[in-house]
């Protein structure tokens, strides 16, 4: 019997995190903590939360915040 696969959300974060060059992914219920330490605003919050499929977002701090869709 075959597996089913799911489709499962992420968030790749790549660029300049805490001075260095890295790139990670969170799980959606990792993301609040991590855009409470890097203090996001609450307008920029707003703009993550409302990326759709595969988006993402460039930030001034010198990191990009891409919403990634993949099967698991």
């Amino acid at each position: 019997m075959a597996k089913e696969k799911k489709l499962k959300l992420n968030y790749f974060i790549w660029g300049q995190v805490d001075g260095e060059s890295k790139s990670f992914y969170l799980e959606p219920n990792q993301l609040d903590d991590f855009m409470k330490k890097q203090n996001l605003s609450k307008s920029t919050i707003a703009q993550v939360y409302a990326l759709q499929y595969c988006q993402g977002l460039s930030l001034a701090k010198g990191f990009t915040i891409e919403r990634r869709l993949a099967f698991n």
